[in-house]
């Protein structure tokens, strides 16, 4: 039998806030992450991006205490090819040229780049032009927050309050399974390639993969992740417009270039947060509950890309049955 070890920080998670995207998904496809969530006892606030939703869906997320921000990613919206040919090669131009007339605008630096990121917005997938929102969001409601939390939603899971954990840092970012590298995992290398070309695949290829769906900060440590990740999205947006995906490459750019110097660089096993994706099953330690720990056996109190293991994931799932 495993004896949990939790790690419990003093502070009050009341002033935290847990914020994701989750344009297109249904109630049945966010209840997991929602009601998982709020068992733990999390106290802050959780802030959804959302689009399409049914009358149904939206009461039942706003019943669970959900913060919605109904957005209209035009790219979604579109065919992809139609994405690809237009917005690739017809806009090519004004793709170029918006992030550098917004550097010039004669304003003060922190409204020039909420400006650029509003208008930067209809550019890109959602994966990428979330950052846009995030930043307005954060930067409107600084005031209000200690801590943040970006999160994927539909692969994640809550086993325990996600800010119940000693967060020290102004960012914590999350590692890949470690037989990977921005180089041999071919998704990634495509990313940073097309993104930056080949000198800068050939400069940070050999480090560990980090997964942009999983960032953790301080309200000023997420501001300077988040005008980070907006400044580069602007800078690639003629060769990534119109494909998803790519927020990774430019995560592990920022990463792997010391952008963030204070920052803490997490393994699984070793923080809050465990990314499952291409980890074997055996890797993970589960109690007759079907809870999951880590080798210390601490509980784990997010776990990402648990639907990637199927044993796993029907005995978590069954815990948050309506009856359960």
């Amino acid at each position: 039998m495993i004896a949990p070890r939790p790690v419990r920080s003093p502070a009050p998670t009341s002033r935290s806030l847990v914020l994701t995207a989750a344009t297109g998904y249904t109630w049945a496809q966010l209840r997991p992450f929602v009601v998982s969530l709020r068992r733990t006892g999390y106290s802050g606030d959780l802030v959804m991006l959302v689009s399409r939703l049914t009358p149904a869906d939206r009461a039942a997320l706003l019943a669970a205490g959900v913060k919605l921000w109904s957005i209209h990613p035009l790219l979604s919206r579109l065919p992809l090819w139609w994405r690809r040919k237009f917005y690739s090669r017809r806009l090519g131009l004004l793709h170029r040229h918006y992030g550098p007339v917004c550097d010039r605008l004669p304003l003060p630096a922190v409204r020039r780049q909420l400006v650029k990121a509003w208008l930067g917005r209809p550019f890109l997938d959602i994966a990428c032009s979330r950052y846009y929102f995030y930043l307005s969001y954060v930067h409107a409601h600084a005031a209000r927050y200690d801590r943040a939390m970006l999160t994927d939603a539909r692969d994640v899971i809550f086993q325990a309050d996600p800010f119940a954990w000693e967060h020290t840092a102004p960012q914590e970012f999350f590692l890949e399974h470690r037989t990977e590298t921005v180089a041999s995992q071919w998704g990634n290398a495509l990313w940073v390639r097309k993104a930056y070309g080949e000198a800068m695949l050939a400069r940070i290829g050999h480090q560990r993969v980090s997964c942009s769906g999983v960032t953790f900060g301080t309200t000023a440590g997420m501001l300077a992740y988040l005008r980070a990740m907006t400044d580069e999205l602007a800078l690639t947006t003629p060769r990534i417009s119109g494909f998803p995906g790519y927020d990774q490459g430019l995560h592990n750019r920022l990463i792997w270039t010391d952008t963030f110097p204070q920052a803490r660089i997490l393994e699984n096993h070793t923080g809050p947060v465990l990314t499952m994706h291409g980890a074997p099953t055996e890797e993970f330690a589960t109690d007759a509950a079907g809870r999951v720990y880590d080798r210390e056996h601490r509980l784990v109190p997010v776990l990402h890309q648990y639907d990637r293991h199927e044993s796993l994931a029907g005995p978590l799932l069954a815990t948050l049955a309506p009856d359960a």
